[in-house]
């Protein structure tokens, strides 16, 4: 569903019947994000008690449905201990976050496919980036690309994540490149725009840490 946020995605979680057809990654990133949320408003002043009380529940009711095994979600029966209150407080946090994060549209979805086409190219052409690093931005390409297919579904929240993550492994790829220049064209043609949407919903602070943590995600 279009404009899909944190909160809705947790709230569509809960309510489901089948839990594993959820991305478990996904569901933890949302609830970190709820709580972020929280606790800015809390540090501007609101009243965030019934929240902060209901974030611990919503974080085991999520542990409570992970399988041991395979670290996906199983179709457990609920805990009980998850009350429909605790639910219907994620249906103020999503009212809220509406005001706060911007929607994409179809034009700057179609965008973000021109910006994934042109940079599985240019990581094609660019024979001087390390190995690990190619593999790694193409399981990131790859994921930009399903949260666009899945967008009807999926929504804003785990598509602003995915480009976040991309466009910050991006920057390591431009300094790690004998080609730079061409990688700097590449940005200069494309990420201005996505930076503008992705810094209207606080995104950007983000992606400089995605960009340094990189070697750590390839093993350095």
């Amino acid at each position: 569903m279009p404009g899909k946020n944190a909160a809705t995605l947790l709230n569509d979680f809960f309510r489901a019947e089948r839990k594993s057809s959820f991305d478990p990654r996904s569901i933890l990133l949302a609830v970190i994000e709820v709580q972020e949320h929280v606790e800015v408003w809390d540090s501007a002043g609101v009243d965030v008690e019934p929240f902060a009380d209901a974030l611990p529940i919503w974080r085991a009711e999520i542990y409570h449905y992970l399988h041991p095994e395979t670290g996906g979600f199983a179709n457990y029966a609920g805990s009980g201990k998850l009350s429909k209150s605790d639910i219907g407080l994620l249906g103020w946090v999503a009212e809220r976050l509406s005001t706060v994060s911007p929607e994409s549209t179809e034009e700057s979805r179609e965008s973000i496919r021109e910006m994934v086409q042109a940079a599985r190219s240019l990581l094609i052409e660019d024979d001087t980036i390390p190995e690990k690093l190619r593999l790694h931005v193409t399981r990131l390409l790859r994921h930009v690309e399903e949260a666009l297919d899945n967008f009807e579904i999926t929504g804003d929240f785990l598509l602003e994540d995915a480009v976040e993550r991309l466009i910050g492994a991006l920057q390591f790829v431009e300094t790690s490149s004998s080609k730079a220049s061409k990688w700097s064209d590449f940005r200069s043609q494309f990420i201005p725009g996505l930076a503008a949407q992705l810094s209207a919903s606080g995104a950007l602070e983000g992606i400089a840490l995605v960009a340094a943590n990189v070697t750590k995600a390839l093993g350095g």
